[in-house]
């Protein structure tokens, strides 16, 4: 008989954007009409220029193995950008390249928390921080925020859920689900907490250039050195640049965790492929209008969307950065007629044809996430369809 798969997995649950998503793929495979607010997922092709720096890179043989910790000259551009853009400062070797920043993340966690140490999520966290933790043999420590904080952690909240096992913060900013970011002040006092504390800030930074009405994105990085020997910063190129398939992120930190990081990387993974390194200095170093240009289209979708979710009667989070609107749905799962978010979504995929996240997935019910990543045409459509779904409940 066959020994049992690793303990570690009796406590770690699969995504629920991908189950969801898969789910909508498979209606559709039917012959389905759906139309997805699910997976977090930019529609804008990659930039002719960045395709053409990777198909050069393949021409020109660059195949293989590079540094664990990615190319110099991409490590160096990174944190040219750090510097310039994000205000931390940070040379090429606090710098390593991994498979997404998905991957930075885990590996982060895997060189900072030992079995049994405390990882401290604000909820609602994008669904696979707690998974993570687990993965690593640590315990996620959900800190549930409110909405009439607009869903951001305050200092008390993160002095209320410290305990002597406490090891890490783990941070989102602009924030998925809610669109959310923290502005300085509340950064500002969190880091102090921390810094008290002896604690590490992981800052998953991966919507920094999705910002709307004025507002201003902030790294905690950036505070000081202090704050930043204590930061593990990190973010990637497959929002900003649409390349979410090249698998291309980044962290930053002091050289001993990058270090770590490094062996850990070097054991398990190796480094992101050797093209895609190159695809990712080009997308650094070309025009980056684009940026801005998709930034415009995703501000008049968000527009569109608020605008039907006002009609619609739902409430919901103001979204100041990313490409979600996390939408409260509380009146119709508090015992009729669905028992939760999850029954909600899956009634109104199944019914309408309209897939979304939702809320119970990102540790906080009666909500659901619906991601504007997706043409005005698609918007319009899914949107009716929401509501004629509440209009007929």
């Amino acid at each position: 008989m066959k020994k049992e798969l690793s303990e570690k997995l009796k406590n770690v649950s699969p995504s629920m954007t991908l189950e969801l998503s898969a789910l909508a793929k498979r209606l559709k495979a039917q012959g389905k009409d759906i139309v997805s607010f699910g997976i977090g997922e930019p529609d804008f092709a990659v930039e002719g220029i960045i395709k053409a720096a990777l198909i050069d890179a393949v021409n020109r043989d660059m195949s293989h193995y590079t540094d664990t910790k990615g190319i110099t000259e991409l490590r160096e551009m990174i944190a040219d950008r750090l510097k310039k853009q994000n205000g931390i400062n940070v040379g090429a070797d606090q710098i390593i390249t991994c498979c997404g920043a998905k991957q930075a993340i885990s590996t982060a966690l895997t060189v900072l928390c030992s079995p049994g140490d405390e990882v401290i999520i604000p909820a609602p966290y994008w669904v696979s921080y707690s998974e993570m933790v687990k993965i690593v043999g640590a315990v996620p420590v959900i800190v549930q925020t409110k909405w009439e904080n607009g869903f951001l952690m305050t200092p008390d909240e993160l002095r209320a859920a410290l305990t002597p096992r406490t090891k890490a913060l783990l941070l989102n900013t602009p924030s998925n689900p809610t669109g959310n970011l923290y502005p300085e002040n509340i950064l500002r006092d969190i880091a102090q907490v921390c810094l008290g504390e002896g604690i590490y800030i992981i800052c998953d930074e991966i919507y920094d250039k999705f910002l709307y009405d004025g507002a201003k994105h902030f790294s905690v990085a950036s505070i000081s050195d202090e704050v930043a020997d204590i930061t593990v910063t990190v973010n990637g190129f497959s929002k900003t640049y649409a390349m979410p398939g090249y698998r291309l992120g980044y962290a930053a930190a002091n050289a001993e965790i990058i270090k770590a990081m490094s062996t850990v990387q070097g054991q398990m993974i190796g480094h992101p492929s050797s093209v895609v390194q190159y695809a990712g200095v080009e997308a650094l170093m070309c025009d980056q209008s684009f940026i801005d240009r998709n930034l415009s289209e995703y501000d008049e979708r968000r527009k569109l969307m608020m605008g039907w979710l006002d009609r619609c009667g739902i409430e919901y989070v103001r979204p100041a950065g990313a490409f979600y609107i996390f939408a409260d749905i509380s009146k119709y799962t508090k015992g009729k007629p669905f028992g939760g978010s999850m029954e909600f979504s899956m009634a109104l995929l199944e019914k309408k044809g309209v897939s979304v996240v939702p809320g119970i997935g990102f540790g906080t019910e009666g909500f659901i996430r619906l991601s504007y990543a997706c043409s005005r045409g698609d918007i319009e459509k899914g949107m009716e369809r929401l509501f004629e779904f509440v209009t007929e409940l």
